[in-house]
């Protein structure tokens, strides 16, 4: 139900979950390619410079699972292979069963991007729709520093660019991270995501969405400059409360859609 239009992914209203507060009007845009590295090209999860030869494998920024082909595979900081892959692993968010798609992001600063931004943005039609709320789940590990930056923004109808969920580093602070295997990793430093303490178990993190028009966009921006600092996030919905006349609407494009398909 969703479009890449340039470096946006446009999302038609879900036709599921309807005649409730909570509608979901988007959902898991983890699975679009409506991504923007700024200055540099993007290959699957995997930086290069603009003549495709220097690769960096450990650094990534993009929508990513596992399995993904050499070349554009997915950065090890991000890959919690302590059960049997690689037993030693001490850093890890996707576990070895885990094959759903992700966005994902390890250094974003490298040879193939001078410009320490990654940004991503994409757009949802919200016409008929109320009570707007953002939702998607959330997870990290590393030593993070002050200068890591993690920002989600929102948008509508082109209004200004107004803050949902922003990162914050305690650096006075640690947390013990537990592996799939049950291996324990002591780190300095680590990351909230709008007061939320994060860890390598995805949790789901939601905030609400201030007005109303016909088109959300929703950016996310990041300066994360080193290895060893691994973020994630997936299954990200936009929900709304649905104008009475919006589920009219959307009942009839329904009805109309099995007709033709009955036909």
């Amino acid at each position: 139900m969703r479009k890449c239009i340039a470096l946006l992914a446009i999302a038609g209203t879900a036709g599921s979950a309807l005649g409730g507060a909570g509608t979901v009007i988007g959902r898991d845009i983890s699975t679009d390619p409506g991504i923007f590295l700024s200055r540099t090209s993007n290959l699957g999860s995997t930086f290069t410079n603009g003549n495709l030869d220097t690769f960096f494998p450990g650094d990534g920024f993009g929508i990513m699972f596992r399995g993904l082909a050499v070349g554009s595979g997915v950065p090890f900081d991000l890959m919690d292979d302590s059960v049997s892959v690689f037993t030693p692993d001490l850093i890890g968010i996707i576990g070895e069963a885990d094959f759903d798609p992700f966005f994902g992001v390890v250094d974003v600063v490298n040879g193939a991007n001078p410009d320490p931004t990654g940004v991503a943005t994409w757009a949802f039609d919200i016409t008929g729709f109320t009570g707007l709320e953002f939702a998607a789940d959330f997870a990290a590990m590393g030593d993070f520093e002050a200068s890591d930056t993690h920002l989600f923004e929102y948008q509508i109808d082109g209004g200004g660019w107004a803050a949902l969920l922003a990162s914050t580093i305690d650096e006075a602070g640690s947390q013990l991270y537990t592996l799939d295997s049950g291996t324990t990793n002591l780190l300095n430093d680590p990351m909230s995501l709008g007061g939320v303490l994060l860890n390598n178990n995805f949790q789901n993190i939601s905030a609400a969405i201030a007005g109303t028009g016909s088109t959300l966009e929703i950016r996310y921006t990041t300066d994360q400059n080193a290895g060893g600092e691994a973020f994630a996030f997936r299954n990200l919905e936009i929900s709304g409360v649905p104008a009475p006349g919006t589920l009219a609407l959307i009942g009839l494009a329904g009805f109309a859609g099995a007709r033709r398909r009955r036909g």
